[in-house]
């Protein structure tokens, strides 16, 4: 069903620059990654859309803004980190102190922890480990993971030259640029973090498959998107905090995350079974496993996860 036309929304860009910036869209893939089923219309936002599988409900942004502007005028802002995009004069100041308050609780040292401990559940904390964290932005998390288990290999990745550059300024390791812009000669890890990236992507599944190749057999692979399935989304429809369609072109469902996951090779290990609690969430935290090869070169099966 069609929702009315959310015009209150903060988006990064002035509305104003829509019309110069006609050049700059395109339109979505014919088919969404998940599933590959002809989408349905769902919402209306401005002069985006947001069409969603009829299988599993994940969606995505149609049109969406060309890659290099989304760059050039979104992420490479100094203020990209620490700021709501767009503005709303009468309750600006109100929806600044409110984010200047969010944020400082997001990049809080405990919140970061609270991720390590996360992680080290699945990979051990007193080995060397090979960590890769795509969208690191400016180092929060490896800073805790180094502090932490000093004997990890931290790498970084980040499309943002003021992220990256802050990160190589605390002496971490990171490359600028988006994961096929990327050369890591080869380079394979034992854990890959992508903390609020994959809505971010072009092409999800390309996302993936690039993970693949540089993720080792056994490895494990930590995801955390908007859950489109939450009880958030459903009451608050256009005015979901989580539509930003100018810069989060694909919403997820678990079934729709778990599907996808499963067609490049990786086995969803957390949650092992999807409670109720976990799909009226905000948020999806999952965690995938790259599979070995049974005896005889077979996979092996794909236990734990559920067909949508």
């Amino acid at each position: 069903m069609w929702s009315r036309e959310d015009a209150g929304r903060p988006a990064p860009l002035d509305e104003k620059q829509y019309p110069a910036l006609a050049a700059e869209w395109e339109p979505g893939l014919p088919a969404l990654p998940c599933c590959e089923t002809e989408p349905r219309p769902a919402y209306r936002l401005r002069q985006f859309q947001i069409v969603e599988c009829r299988r599993c409900g994940t969606a995505r942004v149609d049109p969406r803004l060309r890659a290099p502007v989304r760059l050039e005028r979104i992420y490479n802002r100094p203020d990209y980190f620490t700021r709501p995009a767009g503005r709303r004069p009468f309750f600006q100041p109100l929806r600044h102190a409110i984010w200047r308050r969010l944020v400082s609780l997001y990049q809080h040292p405990d919140a970061q922890q609270r991720r390590a401990d996360f992680i080290q559940r699945f990979v051990p904390a007193e080995r060397p480990v090979r960590f890769l964290e795509i969208g690191c932005g400016p180092g929060k998390l490896l800073r805790a993971l180094a502090d932490r288990s000093p004997q990890w290999d931290l790498t970084g990745i980040d499309p943002s030259e003021v992220a990256a550059r802050a990160c190589r300024e605390a002496g971490r390791r990171v490359f600028t640029g988006t994961v096929e812009e990327v050369d890591l000669a080869g380079e394979r890890f034992q854990a890959v973090c992508a903390w609020n990236v994959i809505e971010h992507v072009d092409d999800p599944r390309r996302f993936l498959e690039w993970i693949m190749v540089h993720l080792e057999p056994g490895g494990h692979l930590f995801l955390h998107t908007p859950n489109y399935g939450g009880l958030m989304r459903r009451l608050y429809g256009t005015r979901w905090f989580e539509f930003k369609p100018e810069y989060h072109l694909y919403y997820f469902t678990h079934p729709g995350l778990t599907r996808l996951l499963e067609t490049v090779g990786l086995r969803r290990v957390y949650p092992e079974r999807v409670r109720w609690i976990d799909d009226a969430g905000h948020q999806i935290r999952m965690v995938a496993q790259r599979q070995l090869s049974a005896p005889g070169g077979r996979r092996e099966p794909r236990a734990g996860v559920e067909r949508p």
